[in-house]
């Protein structure tokens, strides 16, 4: 490992290493759990709507 990187406080190797001089990133904020329910919502309903179109395509409405 170069020697440029250092090891959190604690030194457990459950922790993450960083540059020198660089701090850990929040990576949990609010503005990320904003985009991943959008994101999630997208994929959700683009696969109930190509799921229910196909389910209707393979059973046809009868008319009578």
């Amino acid at each position: 490992m170069p020697s440029s990187y250092r090891r959190g406080s604690s030194g457990s190797a459950a922790e993450r290493e960083y540059p020198a001089g660089q701090a850990a990133e929040r990576q949990f904020t609010l503005r990320a759990v904003v985009v991943g329910l959008l994101v999630g919502a997208v994929v959700n309903f683009s696969n109930m709507y190509f799921g229910l179109q196909s389910l209707f395509s393979h059973f046809p409405r009868s008319d009578g």
